[in-house]
Order: structure tokens, then sequence, then C-alpha cells
């Protein structure tokens, strides 16, 4: 089984406020496994959005610390939201997944007596 998972990130500044940071994330997920591969990509999406959810929370927190802002949130609070967000993430893309493996899945023939 062969997943690919490109991301590809632009920092740029804010068109409306030069004092902001506009930022442009796009991911890739592609699986070359035949009869498979939308579940294989699903399960792939759930993994990158647990991950990213994570990442920004941690870049908001340390933006926020280095602008010299107090959080709203301590990091462990910070982190343990984004691990629940990104759970419920992952189980609905998983459930996604399940449901597209069962419709691309192997089809039986049908057997005439």
């Amino acid at each position: 089984m062969k997943q690919v998972v490109r991301e590809w990130c632009e920092y740029r500044i804010h068109p409306e406020n030069k004092n902001w940071t506009q930022i442009k994330r796009e991911a890739w997920i592609s699986s070359n496994l035949y009869g498979f591969s939308l579940a294989i990509q699903e399960c792939g999406l759930a993994s990158f959005k647990s991950s990213i959810t994570k990442t920004m929370k941690g870049f908001e927190y340390i933006l926020t610390r280095m602008q010299g802002e107090a959080p709203t949130k301590t990091l462990r609070e910070t982190a343990k939201e984004a691990t629940e967000k990104a759970k419920e993430t992952a189980l609905a893309a998983k459930e996604k997944a399940k449901d597209l493996a069962s419709k691309t899945g192997p089809q039986k023939k049908p057997h005439y007596v």
C-alpha cells in the first residue's frame, strides 16, 4: 500500500492589513491501491486533519507568547482541546472511509444456480 501526502504552505502579508500574516495551506493525499484508494485517502485526510489541528493550535499559542500577549489558555489546555477536536475529526473521517471501502471494495459476482 502506498500513500503519498504532499503539503504546501504559503505565508504572505494580508492584503487589507499589513500587520497580519495570511496563511494558505493545501494538501494532496493520493493512493494507488486499486479499489480502496478513496478509503485510504480518507484515512490519510483524517490523520492530516488531526496533525494540522494540533500544529495550528501550537502555532497560535507560540505567536501569542512571542507578541507579549497572555494566551487565554495554557499550552496544556490548548493541546488538550486540539487533541479532542482532532479525535472527533479522525473518527468522522474513519467512518466515512469505512463506508467508502464497503462501497468500492471487491464485488462478488452473482452466482446463478
